[in-house]
């Protein structure tokens, strides 16, 4: 049970949300599991309803020795979705000020998360950890409208925008006992659209990223790192697409170096 009270623009509020989860001990290495949660967002503005869902979800869990599986089904049920009116999201489909918030009716969410790990030892001194997931979202309205800020020209069954169907991730990494380890990530997104029209110029191409990291272990407590995103330099990508801001591309190579102490 969930018990929220809160204040926006003057106007007081207090929504009681309930959830339930259930988890079955198969076994020792399997877990099955399903649940059902109810969901709220406050509107940041008088100008839009709050955003009300249910959230359904149900899978298994496997653990054995160094191998790990997941695998969850998710549904969730809007109404009255929420859309916000950002600077960096181009401040929306038509005029509109930051801040301000829009409807847009009911919508569908679901889809199946997957998720693969397994530590491989390669001999008493080197492990090499591998992870694969994989996510499937499917999305619609369930009514059509045309939104004066925020959502823009909607028909039902159209897909929500900026939410790919398929997302990819893959990383595969490296221990050893000097202190020494790493790892190399592969992010893939497939293409989607910057509004639920979907018009000229609002399309955004499948893409992909490749990132690095490595660190060394000095001691217990002492760790030493550094990250290198977007390791290849693709800067043709446009992975965002916005009315008013235009395209935006892949951040360029960016590199983080930092220490982390633990006590």
């Amino acid at each position: 049970i969930r018990i929220e009270d809160y204040s926006i623009n003057g106007i007081n509020n207090r929504e009681t949300l309930l959830g339930l989860g259930v988890l079955h001990q198969v076994s020792d290495d399997l877990q099955l599991l399903v649940g059902m949660h109810q969901g709220h967002s406050p509107s940041a503005s008088n100008s839009s309803e709050p955003e009300n869902a249910l959230n359904y979800e149900a899978g298994l869990r496997y653990e054995a020795g160094v191998t790990a599986i997941e695998a969850i089904a998710f549904y969730s049920d809007y109404d009255n979705i929420i859309g916000i009116c950002t600077n960096s999201g181009g401040a929306g489909i038509v005029d509109c000020d930051a801040g301000d918030t829009e409807n847009g009716g009911q919508a569908l969410v679901r889809g199946l998360e997957f998720e693969l790990s397994h530590r491989f030892a390669i001999n008493a001194e080197l492990v090499v950890p591998m992870a694969l997931s994989y996510t499937y979202t499917e999305s619609e309205f369930k009514t059509g409208f045309y939104g004066q800020s925020v959502w823009g020209e909607v028909e039902k069954g159209d897909a929500l925008p900026n939410m790919p169907e398929h997302q990819l991730a893959l990383k595969g990494g490296v221990e050893l006992p000097s202190g020494w380890g790493g790892d190399l990530g592969l992010r893939y997104y497939s293409d989607t659209c910057a509004s639920a029209a979907c018009l000229a110029f609002e399309d955004i191409a499948s893409f992909f990223t490749l990132d690095m990291s490595v660190h060394y272990n000095y001691s217990e407590q002492l760790r030493l790192y550094a990250n290198v995103d977007n390791v290849t330099g693709r800067d043709g990508d446009i992975v965002s697409r916005e009315p008013k801001a235009g395209a935006r591309g892949q951040k360029p190579r960016s590199m983080v170096f930092g220490v982390k102490y633990s006590f």
